[in-house]
């Protein structure tokens, strides 16, 4: 048996036995937004522990696992030590976050500073970054690490947008943005946007949509 199906066999006998059992409800899984009915610490039911050890060392565990997602990352934490201590690795979530991100950084309105990539993830799906003068927000999707943007209405053109009795420029605290517009009075709405086309051009799949506010 090769090396690669060996831990193949190991990782698969422990997950099945660990949804037999119930996976335990760890901070990781919390973050990936998986709930478990019933919950264990991973010391409870180390299953496939030291096969897997013997067969592979951490750094060969921690690879494979980058060549999955996050979510599963996450899962795969919460069966054994050893999943979890590969699972915590840096090699892991540096492949799960983007290959330009340090180019995106750069265009942030502040500075984002982590003390390891996994805590950097996490930072970046849960508080979108302001870039390019607080236009446009970058953030990632927590189960697969996907790129998600969002323009703000300054960055849009919007038909008689300078209007005063068509268009108003407004705040709201609930915006991430500094400036939202308030629909007034149109004929016809015409509102077009424009994202770079180097953006989305990984392994992602690009969906675009138009978030809209309807008056209270």
């Amino acid at each position: 048996m090769s090396l690669y199906a060996a831990f193949l066999s190991q990782v698969q006998f422990a997950w099945l036995e660990a949804i037999r059992r119930g996976v335990c409800c760890s901070s990781e899984t919390r973050a990936a937004g998986i709930e478990d009915s019933k919950c264990y610490r991973a010391s409870d039911f180390d299953m496939g522990d030291p096969g897997m050890e013997e067969v592979l060392p951490q750094g060969c565990i921690a690879h494979a696992l980058s060549f999955t997602s996050p979510r599963d990352a996450c899962r795969a934490s919460a069966v054994s030590t050893t999943l979890l201590s590969a699972a915590a690795s840096e090699a892991v979530w540096d492949r799960f976050l983007p290959a330009d991100l340090q180019s995106v950084l750069a265009r942030a309105d502040r500075p984002v500073d982590c003390c390891s990539k996994r805590d950097l993830f996490f930072r970046l799906c849960d508080e979108p970054v302001l870039v390019d003068g607080g236009k446009m927000t970058f953030s990632l999707d927590r189960s697969s690490g996907a790129k998600c943007y969002m323009l703000s209405a300054r960055a849009l053109s919007i038909q008689r947008g300078d209007t005063e009795h068509c268009w108003r420029w407004v705040s709201q605290t609930d915006s991430r943005f500094l400036e939202v517009a308030e629909l007034i009075n149109v004929c016809w709405l015409e509102v077009q946007g424009k994202i770079h086309r180097g953006i989305g051009e990984d392994r992602n799949t690009v969906v675009y949509y138009c978030n809209l506010l309807a008056a209270q």
